[in-house]
């Protein structure tokens, strides 16, 4: 299912997809930019605000493709590892962060 954007206002293509991220707001949906290649996992209550943070840092994300809802964070989690393993851009390594001195 995909979103498009037209200026400032986002519309989602079905009405369907918007009852189901209003009815699941704990879900997490995995989304796909393709303009930047980039992969990324949202709660369905944070994704609008995360498409923002991506638009403000330059990328743009007027095709967003949704690629799956998942119940389980973990679950979602697993897709995108996969699909970063397959070249997508989107992956932040936490573990190697520098502790500030």
């Amino acid at each position: 299912m995909a979103i498009k954007q037209s200026g400032k206002q986002t519309k989602l293509m079905s009405m369907e997809l918007r009852e189901f991220i209003f009815d699941n707001p704990d879900s997490t949906i995995v989304y796909y930019l393709p303009e930047d290649h980039y992969v990324g996992i949202a709660r369905n209550k944070n994704f609008w605000r995360r498409l923002h943070q991506h638009r403000s840092a330059g990328n743009y994300t007027y095709d967003v493709d949704i690629i799956a809802f998942y119940e389980r964070r973990v679950d979602a989690h697993l897709l995108e590892t996969k699909l970063h393993v397959r070249g997508y851009t989107g992956f932040r390594d936490l573990t190697n962060k520098k502790k500030k001195v």
